[in-house]
C-alpha cells in the first residue's frame, strides 16, 4: 500500500481566480443595480453579496472536483480552492468599494457611519458623527469590504466541503 501525495495541479490558481473574477463582478454588478434602484446613500445589501460568493465558490470547487480531479476531492483541496476564490473575490471588491464610495455614491460613507453610529450610540451628538464621517475614507471602506469577505471566505469552504465529502481512493490494479 503506498500513499501517494495528489499534488494540486498547475491550473489551479486560474481556476480560483477565474471563479473569485466571476464572483467579484457579479457583486459589483449586485452593488450597482441596488444603487441605481435605490438612490444614492443606501449601503449595498451585503447578504446577497455573501450568497452569491457562496454559490460561485461552490461552482468553482465543483468544477475543480469534477474536471480535474476526477470526482475525487480532499478537504484541503477544497478548503484551499474556495479560500483562494474568494481571495480573489476580496481584492477585487475592496478596489470596486474604494472608487464606489469616492466616485459614485459619494453619499455612502455619511449613511454607513451615522447607521453604525446610531446602532452603537443612540446618544451621539451630530458634531461627533460629523467627525466619524470625516475620519473614514474611501480606502477604509474598501479595507473593510475586504476582511468582512475574507472572513467569510474563510468560513465559506467549511460549508462547501460537507457537500462535496468523498472518501478519496486509489487505483489498485
Amino acid at each position: 500500500m503506498s500513499s501517494e501525495k495528489n499534488p494540486f495541479p498547475k491550473n489551479f490558481l486560474a481556476i480560483s481566480a477565474l471563479y473569485g473574477l466571476i464572483s467579484a463582478i457579479l457583486m459589483i454588478l449586485l452593488t450597482l443595480a441596488y444603487f441605481y434602484v435605490s438612490g444614492s446613500g443606501n449601503t449595498p445589501v451585503i447578504i446577497w453579496n455573501y450568497l452569491l460568493l457562496a454559490i460561485v465558490m461552490f461552482l468553482g470547487v465543483k468544477k475543480y472536483q469534477k474536471k480535474i480531479l476526477l470526482g475525487n476531492i480532499a478537504f484541503k483541496e477544497a478548503y484551499v480552492c474556495g479560500v483562494f476564490t474568494g481571495i480573489t473575490a476580496s481584492v477585487i471588491f475592496a478596489a470596486f468599494m474604494i472608487y464606489y464610495s469616492k466616485y459614485i455614491d459619494t453619499e455612502f460613507i455619511k449613511n454607513f457611519i451615522s447607521i453604525n453610529a446610531l446602532k452603537i450610540n443612540k446618544n451621539i451628538t451630530t458634531d461627533e458623527l460629523k467627525i466619524q464621517i470625516q475620519a473614514i475614507t474611501p480606502s477604509a471602506i474598501g479595507f473593510y469590504a475586504f476582511f468582512q469577505l475574507i472572513l467569510i471566505s474563510l468560513l465559506l469552504p467549511l460549508l462547501i466541503f460537507i457537500f462535496f465529502k468523498h472518501k478519496k481512493f486509489t487505483n489498485n490494479q
